[in-house]
């Protein structure tokens, strides 16, 4: 389950994040969100992959495996959006959580420039 936490988090992060011109990448670091940066990384790399973000520039090698090259500044797309809304994981998730984001978004309100 703190897998499907992070993937919430990182996705309503970068949803509430479309209301401003930068993106500070510490709002969806490891330790922001509990999780190793293996773990945050391979579920970013999914989730672009599944259409949900953008922006990611991934270098896949030969032998399998993928890293995200710096810099980390996703974007959020309407599949993303999509899913954050009407998937019902997302949504027990959303009920779990409730104020997560809100307070995250307090917290580092300063690191948001609009």
């Amino acid at each position: 389950m703190d897998s499907l936490k992070a993937v919430y988090k990182i996705l309503k992060v970068l949803e509430s994040a479309m209301d401003y011109e930068e993106f500070d990448s510490d709002l969806i670091s490891p330790e922001t969100l509990g999780i190793t940066k293996e773990r945050r990384d391979n579920l970013l790399i999914d989730m672009q992959e599944k259409g949900y973000i953008k922006g990611l520039n991934i270098k896949k090698y030969i032998r399998g495996g993928a890293v995200i090259i710096p810099p980390i500044k996703p974007e959020i797309t309407i599949d993303g959006i999509d899913f954050l809304h009407n998937n019902s994981t997302m949504k027990k998730i959303d009920d779990a959580l409730q104020g997560f984001i809100g307070s995250a978004v307090t917290a580092f309100g300063s690191t948001f420039k609009g």
